[in-house]
């Protein structure tokens, strides 16, 4: 038997839905669906295309956070490819916004990360549970982020 997880997120302007299927036992539904509304059983998948896991720009492997911006453009943190993927709706391909320089502790990486958000200004600020920080990535450097809070324990 599969185990998914399902996170249902809103966008505020058009109220539209955006379901993100994570599989956790055998990892076969690493894809976001977009939902024309919240009681509807099949979507419309719109980013991780083949729907199995893998480093492509049209594959995720474990996705673990979504954020959706008013323009429907998907941040989606892919957990096992360390990076952040930014989807524009209608696109069968992603690009890396965040990490994707495998995982590990140094600004151009990033590693167990469960949270993000994306200012109005576009900028990416990702909590890393491995690293124990916040960084903010620009969108004019997608190839180093900034240490913004660092945890001690």
């Amino acid at each position: 038997m599969e185990i998914c997880l399902l996170l249902i997120v809103t966008t505020t302007e058009s109220k539209n839905f955006h379901r993100v299927e994570i599989g956790l036992k055998f990892r076969k539904k690493n894809k976001c669906q977009y939902l024309s509304n919240l009681g509807s059983m099949f979507g419309t998948t719109i980013a991780g295309i083949t729907g199995n896991y893998g480093s492509s720009y049209s594959q995720l492997y474990l996705p673990t956070a979504i954020y959706v911006n008013p323009n429907g453009t998907m941040y989606i943190i892919d957990w096992s490819n360390c990076r952040v993927m930014k989807w524009q709706q209608g696109d069968p391909l992603g690009s890396v916004v965040a990490g994707g320089h495998g995982c590990g502790s140094s600004l151009t990486q990033m590693d167990n990360s469960y949270g993000l958000f994306v200012d109005n200004q576009s900028n990416i600020y990702i909590s890393e549970y491995q690293n124990h920080r916040v960084v903010k990535w620009f969108p004019s450097n997608t190839t180093a982020g900034v240490l913004v809070l660092l945890f001690y324990h």
